[in-house]
């Protein structure tokens, strides 16, 4: 599939129909039933998160999936609303035992749905921050949307030399950034085999399920 196309279908749903960057409206998930969220996690909220980022501090995100652990340097100082949210879901476990259902080969990976199918969220949105901190490119983790202003809780996690042409477009909300030493876990996950996505109507449906662990917050002076 052409780069073009890939882009268009580059966002999520939230309830109903998808708006996507080029207006049309596509399913940004996997055709696999929602994996059971454990009941004890808490993945529902009627509005975002109080601001609680230290500003003098730096935060790091451990994510650890079934397929390795990669490190995530988060823009809090470039992008504090986005990085607000992401660690107060983190530090809920919001992400915890969620999948990696959307992997496009070269372009990105995608998580972060308590769904598991691209249909899931919050329950509130959080505004952009934009333009990007830095250009898009591989290890460049940003937040999938259904619109302007519309992050939740979904993100992606650029993997390959085609998530440049992103820049396009530039209209994703930018999280942070994964270590160069850990960026071998985010290419061997970019890399699994994937079967057809009837969803998407493409090629992203992880052959062997991958699931997020966890994401843990560290936060330094």
């Amino acid at each position: 599939m052409h780069i073009s196309g890939r882009i268009s279908k580059f966002s999520t749903w939230a309830g109903a129909m998808l708006v996507t960057l080029l207006g049309a409206a596509l399913l940004a998930g996997c055709g696999s039933p929602p994996h059971a969220a454990a009941p004890t996690v808490r993945r529902h909220w009627p509005h975002p998160p109080a601001m609680t980022l230290n500003p003098k501090a730096h935060y790091t995100a451990i994510v650890a999936t079934s397929l390795g652990t990669f490190d995530i340097k988060l823009f809090a100082k470039q992008d504090p609303l986005a990085v607000n949210n992401f660690v107060f879901l983190a530090r809920h476990q919001f992400y915890n035992g969620l999948r990696i259902f959307r992997v496009v080969p070269s372009f990105v990976f995608q998580t972060g749905d308590p769904k598991n199918n691209g249909l899931g969220g919050p329950g509130y949105y959080v505004k952009d921050e934009l333009p990007p901190t830095v250009p898009y490119a591989p290890g460049v983790v940003a937040y999938a949307n259904n619109g302007p202003n519309h992050n939740g809780s979904q993100f992606f996690v650029c993997t390959g030399a085609e998530s440049k042409s992103l820049a396009q477009y530039p209209n994703f909300t930018e999280i942070g950034q994964v270590t160069p030493s850990t960026m071998a876990v985010v290419k061997r996950i970019g890399s699994v085999k994937v079967e057809y996505n009837p969803l998407m109507k493409e090629m992203s449906k992880p052959v062997t399920p991958i699931t997020m662990i966890s994401v843990t917050i560290k936060e330094t002076s």
